[in-house]
């Protein structure tokens, strides 16, 4: 243990002046590095006292002789004014705007509901209880959760309370295609959506076309469009919602849709004006012939657009690792687990690409034009068999193959009796 009295010492109008108070520096045996505190007082006996009783309160909170003081200031302070400080802390931190709003907004109602009004009042058998009784989607009762503990985790680090009550507390269980979860719109689907909201075409194209997000939408602003040779949104850091800077490439048609709008690029400030509505868009999906919630039960929302993109790539081919960057995502299980609609990817047409196992291995026959033509008919209608959608996905996959890689061949070795064949596909 290292403690000592000090009077500190600054430069002023380039002299050395000395502090008339008293100053101490104290670093115990575990302490990584020394504390300094001022004492605030000229008397070198009294600071000398002062020190012994924070050094003494120091090392009985530690031995657990003593409650920390700052768990006693902390334990008698109301629960909406830790809250603030919180709130505030947040804000400092650059976490402002629908953020800061949820988590206020959350917690005010658990204060309310379940009627905690001081630190010690927080535990997880009363939280358990009301999650019971309210009455939501199993997400929402997560974000609760997610609040409490993040709320719970800041009060520890700071030593407002012992522990996070709350830690161990289990998630609710998401059911897998439930109505929480957001299905991804097809290209047919999205082409009669822009279709059917002239007025909202640029803003829908640009969503899907870059996947950014409700939130950054509304902050783009017209000198963050770029219209050159190739398009592009420049996207500052505190547009994203990581904040970090990065470039955002548009589609020709997206970058046409934004020159109508701003024709003789003199326009100043937010690019869309106003973001529809969960109404407005339930309204233009009704317009658009596009059902709400699909075969499973997952909604469509305004979120769906930057599913529609993770899940077009997946579809067009494109490599995980420049999906997971157009999308922006920092992990690639987010662009290969959450965003990628499953149900809209061609898992059939994975299938059907194995061979025939029964009388030996040999390619699926293909079927004849005329039955082809009326098969794909049949789908368009939206009556097309399980059969049906067999035989059209043989015969398409079959067609496909050949293109790509031309007739299959045997090449055989004469000089050994015809053995070594193998099969070498040649290109067409």
């Amino acid at each position: 243990m290292r403690a000592f009295l000090f009077q500190q010492k600054r430069t002023r109008n380039g002299k050395i002046v000395t502090s008339k108070t008293w100053s101490c520096e104290i670093q115990l045996d575990d302490d990584p590095k020394p504390k300094r505190q001022s004492l605030r007082t000229t008397d070198k006996r009294v600071a000398q006292k002062r020190m012994d009783e924070i050094v003494s309160r120091e090392q009985q909170e530690r031995a657990g002789l003593l409650i920390p003081e700052s768990l006693t200031n902390a334990a008698t302070k109301p629960l909406p004014e830790h809250a603030k400080d919180f709130i505030e802390d947040l804000v400092a931190t650059d976490r402002v705007g629908e953020y800061t709003r949820h988590i206020k907004s959350r917690l005010n109602r658990l204060f309310n509901e379940i009627g905690w009004s001081l630190p010690k009042d927080m535990n997880s058998d009363a939280f358990i209880e009301w999650r019971k009784r309210y009455k939501a989607e199993p997400r929402t009762k997560n974000h609760y959760l997610d609040t409490l503990n993040a709320f719970s985790n800041w009060m520890q680090g700071n030593k407002r309370v012992e522990a996070n009550p709350f830690e161990h507390v289990k998630r609710v269980s998401i059911p897998k295609g439930s109505t929480g979860n957001h299905r991804s719109l097809s290209a047919d689907e999205i082409s009669r959506l822009l279709s059917s909201a002239p007025d909202r075409a640029a803003l829908y194209l640009v969503a899907v076309v870059t996947g950014l997000r409700d939130i950054e939408l509304r902050r783009l602003r017209w000198e963050h469009v770029h219209f050159e040779q190739l398009p592009y949104l420049k996207l500052p850091p505190d547009l994203t919602k990581n904040r970090r800077g990065d470039i955002a490439w548009l589609t020709p048609e997206a970058a046409q849709l934004l020159r109508e709008i701003n024709p003789e690029d003199e326009a100043k400030g937010r690019v869309f004006k106003s973001m529809p509505s969960h109404h407005s868009f339930n309204k233009h999906l009704e317009r658009a012939s596009i059902p709400k919630h699909d075969h499973l039960g997952r909604s469509a929302s305004f979120h769906t657009l930057r599913r529609s993109l993770v899940t077009l790539m997946h579809k067009e081919g494109v490599d995980r690792r420049t999906a997971m960057a157009v999308a922006r995502h920092a992990h690639s299980q987010l662009t290969d687990v959450i965003y990628a609609d499953t149900e809209a990817l061609p898992k059939r047409e994975a299938v059907m690409r194995l061979p025939e196992f029964l009388n030996g291995v040999s390619s699926r026959t293909e079927m004849r034009t005329d039955d082809l033509d009326a098969i794909r008919h049949s789908r368009s209608a939206g009556v097309a068999t399980n059969e049906v959608l067999y035989n059209a996905q043989h015969a398409e996959n079959e067609a496909t193959r050949h293109i790509k890689t031309g007739p299959v061949v045997s090449r055989q070795n004469p000089s050994n009796n015809g053995a070594g064949g193998n099969r070498t596909p040649v290109p067409g």
